[in-house]
């Protein structure tokens, strides 16, 4: 007769956790959700963590990972190739308001310490599972593990509705419009005067208070499609379209990134769109203005794609690669190589944001060399022979690799395309002689 299930219920989040599927393990009464043990000369620790929404403002389980992917890279003194967390996998599981989650892993202490990771979201909450293994050969606990993840993880609560609720539009675009927009009702809460029009796609759902709405949409579909045929990524039944402020007038866009990003209007008025957290928002121009794409590229790799890493130089540099002509990204490319003083490839992967880079000595904008000569380095790596068949492999790497941080896209590269960063640039260069 099998044993009865050893069940664990987080009551903040209402994930339950299968504890009969993992070694035995102790617990502390003090730390609810932790436990230890000693498996055949092995640690164990598993841990669970929830993150409030309202606090941490992670709503999917993508934006979970690339919140451990940064914790993890700033821990420790070993090198941060070894804490990154690489061979992300999406499991198709009921563990939370999301119908999946994101698992990953992360070598620690020079291999004697594997860390492997879950992440999922409630309505209310995150969460994080965390199960460290150490000892002489800790990959012995993979398989355990991972049928742990994909068959001890639960949850019984309500999932969201792919499609959106109406309901949860409204909350949506009452959080979000700007204060131009909102007005009060008689019990004195927020709430919008001027309800948005809602228009659902395949992918997407725009909430627009402009009248071209539909067009709109139907080219943000076309940049999904052009986006999935060169970064193929796997649909995932189930998933949440992804939001589209669309504002009739740049002034309301313009209050919308200020209250949203707390930034002056003098630096909203620099943008025309922008994609951050699940949404992509922009006015109402021209839908056949390439920010469009650009930014639908970002919010693709957060949201479809799941890679959130490696730095300014490769999300603008995916970005860029989507929306800007093969002549403009070479014709950037070449007259770089031409300057004795041109920025080299590790001064490119070490600026924190490429739009900040600031001037040259000429008092030339860096910023818009820089976003060419990203786009440049990814198309070389796409088009040339050496590249192509590895490629998705290459993007993969790179944006699992905490922001600029030189020795992990080292070793990155060294995996995915057989050389560092040196002989990258190398490579480069010629592509465009």
């Amino acid at each position: 007769m099998s044993p009865e299930p050893k069940v664990w219920e987080c009551q903040k989040t209402g994930v339950q956790l299968d504890l009969a599927l993992l070694p035995p393990l102790g617990s502390n009464p003090d730390d609810e959700g932790w436990w230890y043990g000693d498996i055949q000369g092995h640690e164990w620790t598993v841990n669970f963590v929830p993150y409030p929404v309202k606090d941490y403002g992670l709503t999917n389980p993508s934006a979970v990972i690339a919140f451990l992917n940064d914790y993890q890279a700033e821990q420790g003194a070993a090198a941060r190739e070894e804490r990154v967390l690489a061979h992300r996998r999406v499991l198709p599981i009921k563990a939370g308001y999301a119908p999946y989650v994101i698992t990953a892993e992360a070598v620690l202490a020079g291999g004697r310490t594997k860390l492997w990771v879950l992440a999922g979201v409630t309505r209310d909450h995150a969460y994080s599972i965390d199960i460290k293994v150490t000892g002489k050969d800790p990959d012995q606990a993979a398989q355990q593990i991972q049928e742990f993840f994909a068959k001890g993880v639960s949850f019984k609560g309500e999932q969201w509705n792919p499609r959106w609720t109406e309901s949860d539009l409204e909350e949506y675009w009452n959080r979000n419009a700007p204060d131009s927009l909102l007005g009060k009702d008689s019990s004195n809460r927020q709430k919008s005067s001027e309800s948005p029009k809602i228009i659902r796609t395949d992918h997407y759902v725009v909430l627009t208070n402009s009248s071209s709405g539909k067009l709109f949409a139907k080219k943000m579909e076309q940049c999904y499609d052009k986006i999935r045929a060169t970064f193929p990524f796997e649909e995932i039944t189930g998933n949440r379209l992804m939001p589209v402020l669309l504002f009739r007038t740049n002034r309301q866009y313009y209050e919308f990134y200020m209250k949203k990003a707390k930034i002056s209007m003098e630096s909203a008025e620099a943008s025309k769109g922008h994609a951050w957290e699940d949404y992509y928002a922009t006015y109402y121009d021209s839908p056949n203005d390439p920010v469009h794409v650009h930014e639908a590229t970002h919010q693709i790799f957060m949201n479809r794609i799941f890679l959130a890493g490696g730095g300014s130089w490769f999300q603008e540099g995916v970005a860029e690669y989507m929306c800007e002509s093969q002549t403009d990204l070479r014709s950037a490319a070449r007259g770089n190589m031409r300057k004795k003083d041109h920025p080299t490839l590790r001064t490119l992967m070490k600026e924190p944001s490429l739009i900040a880079a600031g001037t040259d000595e000429r008092g030339a904008d860096l910023g818009d060399l820089y976003y060419l000569l990203a786009g440049s380095l990814i198309a070389c790596v796409r088009e040339s022979k050496w590249g192509e068949p590895n490629f998705m492999k290459f993007i993969t790497a790179m944006g699992s690799c905490p922001d600029n941080d030189l020795e992990a896209i080292e070793a990155a590269l060294q995996r995915s395309l057989g050389f560092g960063i040196d002989e990258l640039e190398k490579r480069w260069q010629e592509h465009y002689r």
